[in-house]
């Protein structure tokens, strides 16, 4: 009898097969019909945090949390789609402000959804740790950018609120989980991450030696990037007028926004949008006219294509971190174990 549980058996089951389908379309081409490999659903754009590297101050749409009848809809179409991603719950805002979050992670779950959370963690007390546990989510990621609070302070900042640092009660909090996660079987994947930016970078190395004995499954140390050129002077543009990479984001990797809104790569701010999740359901805007343009266009390299639908490829680092086609085949093997092993820890 096997010691998975159905959501990971089907989540790896899904990615795998994807993954030979994507592989024979960078090497044969043809119509593309592969559903994503990792859906990001945003159930809500409302913050309690202004960071630095985070785009929500340039957001131009209204907050929203996107209601639980509307995440049912989503969940029941990838359920009558045999449709099995890898879910996590996530986006412009803080998930942990949203009043049915543990609801939507526990009906996706009734169906064997692998569902994952990020969250700055400054919300999460005892009760909705315990509610977290009981609603069988799979893992989460803890947004946690320095153990220095001089550091955090000046990255995690408080809004809306007469508060100055949330530090000593989010490393409170974090370690509070961890520990009922180890008393109950290390039920949850958790995930440190630290992003790296000039005012933490120097950090990185005591950032892992604290964490590595606390107990936590993996530490992520990204780097920070733009998809719409905010921060950022360089232009990703060689000299011709062609983009420098072909990146893969809108064909591996769906994020649907808390008002429904599908763009057409990772994109939160809600620029360049497909179509609308509640208007057209998921599939038909994955598979729509405006994906099939955009990924031809970025096939093609074709920067008049790209630039006349206002998406500003050219503008975003993405795809320095891997996600670009001129080196999917590099290091693929490695990436893909570490996939599929992160799901089935």
């Amino acid at each position: 009898m096997s010691r998975h549980s159905q959501a990971q058996i089907k989540t790896v089951s899904h990615f795998l097969e994807s993954e030979i389908d994507f592989t024979r379309f960078v090497l044969t081409g043809g119509e593309f019909c592969i559903f994503p490999q990792h859906v990001y659903i945003e159930s809500t754009n409302a913050c309690n945090l202004q960071c630095p590297m985070c785009s929500r101050g340039d957001m131009k749409r209204d907050v929203k949390t996107m209601t639980h009848e509307n995440f049912v809809r989503i969940i029941d179409e990838f359920y009558a789609l045999g449709f099995f991603p890898r879910i996590t719950i996530t986006g412009i805002g803080e998930p942990l402000i949203d009043p049915s979050l543990v609801e939507k992670i526990s009906y996706a779950k009734k169906f064997n959804f692998h569902v994952s959370v990020i969250t700055n963690a400054t919300l999460l007390d005892e009760k909705t740790s315990q509610a977290l546990f009981k609603s069988g989510l799979d893992r989460i990621q803890f947004s946690f950018d320095s153990i220095e609070k001089e550091t955090y302070d000046r990255i995690r900042i408080p809004v809306g609120v007469q508060k100055k640092s949330y530090y000593e009660e989010t490393l409170k909090n974090i370690l509070h989980f961890i520990d009922i996660n180890k008393s109950l079987g290390q039920g949850t994947f958790v995930s440190i991450s630290s992003v790296q930016m000039d005012i933490n970078k120097n950090e990185s190395e005591a950032f892992t030696k604290f964490w590595s004995g606390k107990g936590v499954d993996n530490i992520y140390l990204p780097h920070a990037y733009t998809r719409a050129g905010k921060g950022f002077e360089k232009d990703r543009m060689s000299d011709d007028g062609e983009l420098s990479a072909s990146c893969l984001l809108p064909f591996k990797i769906l994020v649907i926004l808390s008002n429904g809104d599908i763009p057409v790569c990772g994109s939160t701010s809600g620029d360049y949008c497909a179509g609308n999740a509640f208007d057209s359901g998921v599939k038909d805007v994955w598979f729509g006219e405006k994906f099939k343009q955009v990924r031809e266009a970025i096939i093609k390299k074709n920067k008049g294509l790209l630039v006349s639908h206002n998406i500003m490829c050219h503008k975003c680092t993405a795809w320095e971190g891997g996600l670009a086609f001129e080196n999917y085949f590099d290091g693929c093997k490695e990436r893909n174990q570490k996939i599929v092993e992160c799901i089935l820890t």
